[in-house]
């Protein structure tokens, strides 16, 4: 896994992507700090508060609502547990 052409390709599609805000950008990245630390392992299982907190998410609508929109651009899939 080459870590840095993935997070390249990463922010040229989110560039690319009208419908991102910086709490998609700071969830992706938070996401991909815990990938990161389970060895580029999938998948991977999250801890919604160790998240939030990484992703400096305060609200849980705001984190449930960038997660769905990372999911419909193709960025992650998700499955709620």
């Amino acid at each position: 896994m080459n870590f840095i052409q993935h997070l390249l390709d990463a922010f040229a599609k989110m560039d690319r992507e009208k419908l991102l805000k910086a709490y998609h950008v700071s969830l992706y990245i938070s996401l991909f700090r815990i990938w990161n630390r389970n060895r580029f392992d999938n998948p991977i299982w999250v801890n919604r508060d160790e998240l939030k907190t990484m992703s400096k998410i305060g609200s849980n609508n705001t984190y449930y609502k960038a997660l769905k929109t990372l999911e419909d651009c193709g960025f992650i899939k998700y499955t709620p547990s």
